[in-house]
């Protein structure tokens, strides 16, 4: 797996020998799994159980450990399917890549990310 965040954008690329991802919330996962070996602080989480009026039941979403911004997530507030009403993320994925939205804390002193690359160790 190879993940690439360019400003508002996260793309995920599934790279020869992966395995398949059955749901978003294992494909979620693994990414979470990534991204935190690579220093960043996400968790995975239901968005309605965050209150969010977004989304159903079943979206899941990676967001920051930290509700504030401490920008120990490069001021990334989370990681989520913005077309989450008209597409199954895994499937992209199983097909070779699927695309994420990227949103950031108002108050991000950092600025957005440009061209990180992160890949998962074999």
């Amino acid at each position: 797996m190879k993940i690439i965040i360019n400003k508002n954008v996260c793309k995920v690329y599934r790279e020869e020998g992966d395995k398949k991802m059955p749901n978003e919330s294992r494909l979620l996962y693994q990414m979470k799994k990534i991204l935190n070996a690579n220093g960043f602080e996400f968790i995975k989480k239901l968005v309605y159980k965050d209150g969010h009026l977004y989304g159903d039941d079943n979206l899941h979403y990676l967001r920051a450990k930290k509700q504030n911004n401490d920008n120990s997530n490069n001021g990334i507030y989370c990681i989520v399917d913005g077309n989450w009403q008209i597409r199954a993320p895994e499937k992209d994925y199983n097909e070779g890549c699927v695309v994420y939205d990227v949103h950031y804390f108002p108050e991000n002193t950092k600025g957005k990310i440009v061209n990180l690359e992160l890949t998962s160790q074999k």
